[in-house]
């Protein structure tokens, strides 16, 4: 028995943990710094190219682009829609004063919100696999983004060794292939 009884060395953790950078006071400088310019650009690019498919030469002529600054705008009304919940994504577009989320409404015109909503994409549709090849990917459609912010991620902040994840189970009644069915936890899927 004492045979199997060994020391075991845990060597001291030394290295840097917290943030890399700076943290910044603003929520803007902080989206920056997981949503790079290059990332901005490669997600309006997908957006336009889209819109382009969509639309056919000749309208889209006529279509004001996307441009970086829309897209970040765009983000932002879509973090606050999830603070402030009203009944119906129109609503928080509307210019009645009753009604109106000031926020939102004076950052952006409703049409060009629903046009960045309509054409939001992330990846060109000539590269998406279809669930055939062997390669195939669920998530494809968003992959480059969640890559690209999970390197953000690594590079901006460095965790202690004793660091917890906590899982939460989060109700969803759509429809996904990528819902998992658990019978005994308390949300099921």
């Amino acid at each position: 028995m004492d045979d199997l009884l060994q020391l075991v060395y845990v060597r001291d953790f030394t290295e840097q943990t917290g943030p890399a950078v700076p943290v910044p006071f603003s929520p803007l400088q902080v989206f920056c710094l997981i949503f790079t310019p290059a990332l901005l650009e490669y997600i309006v690019t997908e957006n336009n190219r889209y819109a382009r498919l969509d639309m056919g030469e000749e309208r889209y002529r006529k279509w004001d682009i996307i441009t970086t600054e829309d897209l970040v705008a765009y983000f932002g009304i879509m973090i606050v829609m999830e603070m402030v919940r009203l009944p119906a994504l129109a609503d928080y577009l509307k210019q009645d004063l009753l009604f109106q989320c000031t926020i939102i409404s004076e950052s952006m015109v409703c049409d060009r919100f629903f046009d960045i909503h309509r054409y939001l994409h992330f990846v060109g549709n000539g590269t998406i696999l279809l669930p055939t090849y062997d390669n195939y990917d669920r998530l494809q459609k968003v992959r480059k983004i969640l890559t690209v912010t999970e390197e953000r991620f690594v590079a901006l902040y460095h965790p202690h060794y004793q660091f917890a994840v906590d899982e939460a189970m989060v109700l969803y009644k759509g429809r996904s292939s990528l819902k998992q069915y658990m019978p005994k936890k308390p949300v099921k899927r």
